[in-house]
Parts: structure tokens; C-alpha cells; sequence
């Protein structure tokens, strides 16, 4: 894909939205001892695609850390509704 171009105010959406997410991912899926090069055998990665879908955007970000448990019950997460 080539160049994308986006106005301002989208870019400081994208750019608010990606940080967080961005941010989280350095602090929840590669912590102080998970080291990526022992458990997965590559160097820790975070992938930022942006893809043009008509008039749509679609941002995706992915890494390869230590992963979501298999336990995780996302309907008692704070801030989702019916949540304590």
C-alpha cells in the first residue's frame, strides 16, 4: 500500500488512540520478565498497519507478547457494563 494521507483532526484521533493502545501493549505484553527471543524465540515486535478501505480507515495493531489467559472472563472488565 502507498502513502496515506489524513487531515489533522484524524490524525491526532489515530495518533491519541494508537499511543494507548501502543503504550499498554509495552507495558502488559512484554514486561520486566518476559523476555521474547526465550519464550517465542524472535525479538519482541509491535505492528502498526493502516489500510484505506474506501472512505474508512482500518488501523491494526498486533504483538507478539505474552498473550491474553485462556481465563480472561472480558464481561467483568471495569468499565463495561454490569461490571464492579
Amino acid at each position: 500500500m502507498g502513502d496515506v494521507t489524513l487531515s489533522i483532526k484524524n490524525c491526532h484521533t489515530l495518533w491519541a488512540g494508537h499511543n494507548e493502545i501502543v503504550t499498554n501493549a509495552l507495558k502488559y505484553a512484554f514486561f520486566e520478565t518476559f523476555i521474547c527471543t526465550v519464550q517465542r524465540g524472535e525479538p519482541c515486535t509491535i505492528t502498526l498497519t493502516l489500510q484505506r478501505e474506501g472512505n474508512n480507515y482500518r488501523l491494526m495493531i498486533a504483538d507478539n507478547g505474552i498473550g491474553i489467559p485462556e481465563k480472561m472472563d472480558f464481561a467483568r472488565l471495569p468499565g463495561r457494563p454490569g461490571s464492579s
